[in-house]
């Protein structure tokens, strides 16, 4: 985002931050969780067949992943917000949080978790955004927690097609797995702007 081109389509673009200027006025910034322990965290809560319990609230290895997965993505966004800021000293920036696919409940098998493992990831997903929550007192930027949004408004992986703003494992919108749909990019965009015009 800062320092490397990205692939994107057929060839590569360059670094994102050099589409800031001194004058840009606003930036909104959502860091895919590759690399944070997403996938391997989640992956222990996956129940395998229906009212099956993984137990990964539980587990040692899941809570390991977790606070390893927080320690080496921090520093990562706070180096990405630093320099967003440096490069754009007047933009209005809005960091967008993780989370939002999972509620409080599973729904097996578009999200194949247990309600308390469910409960667990939710609360994953608060624990990994106070890196975002603490960027932006830090620098003076803001926060959108579209997982709250999300999970709070009913528009979790288990809501209904048409009302949930991220897929489950089998997406029933232009969506990639478990990830925001255009439902979700449309309300991120409501909050920003809402922010925007107080």
């Amino acid at each position: 985002m800062i320092s490397t081109a990205q692939f994107v389509g057929t060839r590569f673009a360059p670094p994102q931050i050099d589409a800031l200027r001194a004058d840009t006025d606003v930036v909104t910034l959502s860091i895919g969780g590759g690399g944070s322990n997403h996938l391997p965290v989640s992956v222990r809560c996956g129940a395998l067949v229906p009212g099956a319990d993984a137990d990964c609230r539980d587990d040692p290895r899941a809570e390991q992943l977790t606070v390893e997965g927080i320690a080496k993505m921090a520093p990562q966004v706070d180096a990405v917000v630093a320099a967003i800021v440096a490069k754009a000293p007047h933009a209005e920036v809005y960091l967008i949080g993780h989370g939002g696919s999972v509620g409080r409940r599973g729904c097996w098998p578009n999200l194949p978790v247990s309600d308390a493992d469910a409960v667990w990831l939710d609360r994953y997903f608060e624990r990994f955004n106070q890196i975002y929550v603490d960027a932006a007192a830090r620098y003076g930027v803001h926060y959108i927690d579209i997982a709250k949004a999300a999970v709070d408004g009913g528009h979790d992986a288990c809501a209904p097609t048409g009302q949930r703003w991220f897929e489950g494992l089998a997406p029933q919108s232009p969506a990639e797995p478990v990830h925001p749909n255009g439902l979700a990019m449309t309300a991120i965009a409501e909050m920003v702007a809402e922010d925007l015009g107080r």
